[in-house]
């Protein structure tokens, strides 16, 4: 789709194994570092994309998002990060839908008239995707954003909905924001509280697992071999592999009920501020699932409890959600928070990021 827009492709970026990561360290290849600082990672798993249009390779590179891959390192990065409306991007043609339409398909870029541009080129659902979304501005993405949002009600809250520690810088980013959409005119309303997420998380490992279990399966002809494998990947499959069909149905009725609940209760604001991640940037070899760091801890706790706690609920819900520093002229210290909406309200998103851009 990007080059029927009449991009070119330069190459490939780095990637965790199978993207099963917050940061970009592969065995295989080795780290990516950050362009800002090289002691630290860029993120994940599109961190190489990040680094890319970090260093000025270029303006914008591909990413794609199952739990924040294109926010966490948008924001450690200082960059913008958008992760649409599940069924507005194109999934196709190889999948009709990744992780139960988990995954969604953007780029990540230094402006937000790049990410709505991008999306004019290439939003709408191809024949045969399981999920479609036609919520598309009749003008467009780019020209809707130069049209500032009415006064909306934001919901903010920097406490760890799994009841871990927030990164400080984190939770200072998302102040930063707070008061940059308060002197926008926006009503910003702290949250006394997070809402309950315990049953959407264990929902969502069931799922992943049980996807990882049965792909690599089939890429290594159901006969996987232990050194061939990372010690994150390999903790997915032994997750999935003990999970029933029967077990894996009811976890996906209770996921949507669970979905169902969360969007009633997000329909009180029009957008949700929050961190993008509890971590800050981590130092390189400080690989969240190597061997050592998962003997006492499953890879869902390491990853979506204590890297991804706040990311990954929009992956679950089809939610447009998108990270973006609070100050241009500081991007990578300003930037750790994340602006959500409803789903189908990329245009409203992005034209509220718009206004911090202009401002920031």
């Amino acid at each position: 789709m990007l080059v029927k827009a009449g991009f070119s492709l330069l190459g490939k970026t780095n990637v965790p194994e199978f993207g099963f990561n917050v940061v970009t360290e592969p065995v295989s290849t080795g780290p990516t570092r950050d362009p800002n600082d090289l002691s630290r990672s860029p993120g994940g798993s599109s961190g190489g994309s990040a680094a890319a249009v970090a260093a000025g390779i270029v303006p914008l590179a591909h990413a794609g998002d199952g739990a924040g891959s294109i926010r966490i390192p948008a924001a450690f990065c200082g960059l913008i990060g958008l992760k649409p409306s599940r069924g507005l991007m194109p999934i196709g043609p190889a999948r009709s839908e990744v992780w139960e339409g988990a995954v969604v398909h953007h780029v990540i870029t230094k402006t937000v008239r790049d990410s709505a541009a991008v999306l004019d080129h290439t939003a709408g659902a191809s024949v045969g995707d399981l999920f479609a979304n036609s919520c598309i501005p009749e003008r467009g993405f780019l020209k809707s954003i130069d049209t500032p949002p009415e006064k909306l009600r934001v919901g903010t809250y920097t406490a760890h909905p799994f009841g871990g520690h927030v990164d400080a810088e984190n939770v200072a980013a998302v102040e930063l924001m707070a008061q940059t959409l308060d002197r926008l005119g926006h009503h910003v309303e702290p949250l006394n509280k997070p809402p309950d997420l315990g049953k959407m998380a264990a929902s969502f490992e069931t799922m992943a697992s049980v996807h990882c279990k049965a792909d690599l399966d089939r890429l290594s002809n159901s006969t996987p071999m232990a050194e061939a494998f990372e010690a994150g990947t390999l903790e997915m499959m032994r997750r999935g592999s003990g999970i029933s069909a029967e077990n894996y149905v009811f976890s996906m009725r209770i996921l949507r009920e669970e979905v169902r609940r969360y969007l009633n209760w997000f329909a009180t604001y029009d957008v949700l501020l929050t961190p993008v991640s509890a971590i800050r940037r981590p130092l390189i070899g400080a690989s969240l699932t190597s061997q050592n760091t998962l003997t006492d801890r499953s890879f869902f706790q390491r990853i979506f409890q204590e890297a991804a706690p706040f990311s990954f609920v929009a992956n679950v819900t089809g939610q447009p959600s998108l990270a973006l520093p609070a100050l241009r002229s500081d991007p990578v210290a300003s930037s750790g928070s994340i602006l959500t909406a409803m789903p189908g309200r990329d245009d409203l998103l992005l034209a509220m990021a718009h206004q911090v851009e202009t401002i920031a």
